[in-house]
């Protein structure tokens, strides 16, 4: 059990600093996270999982959104937009925390939408 903590550990010290890059920087740390074959890190992994889903949600919902005249585009988006921000900054200090932690609401999907990445 013991040795189980240990690696965990390690595994979260040595994957925290890549977990924190895909969080700022999303696509382009996920990119730079594979050129420096960091992903096989479960740490990293888990939050590469939750930037995605979290810009799956948002392009979907912004996408919906504009789809309504008037209202989606000027009541809608904006509050679709503020709470990605919010979401995305939530993600990023859970990713510096150094524990596997879920995004509100959304990242519960991650697993079920990413479940054949590993």
């Amino acid at each position: 059990m013991w040795g189980e903590i240990m690696a965990k550990d390690k595994e979260i010290d040595d994957g925290k600093i890549w977990a924190i890059l895909v969080m700022v920087l999303g696509a382009l740390g996920i990119a730079i996270v594979f050129f420096a074959k960091k992903h096989e890190n479960k740490y990293v992994v888990h939050y590469m999982k939750q930037i995605m889903t979290l810009a799956i949600f948002s392009g979907a919902l912004m996408t919906a959104a504009s789809i309504i005249p008037f209202i989606g585009w000027f009541i809608i988006s904006p509050i679709i937009g503020l709470a990605t921000v919010v979401f995305w900054i939530i993600g990023i200090v859970y990713s510096i925390q150094g524990e596997y932690k879920e995004l509100p609401w959304i990242g519960q999907y991650a697993k079920d939408i990413f479940k054949g990445f590993k």
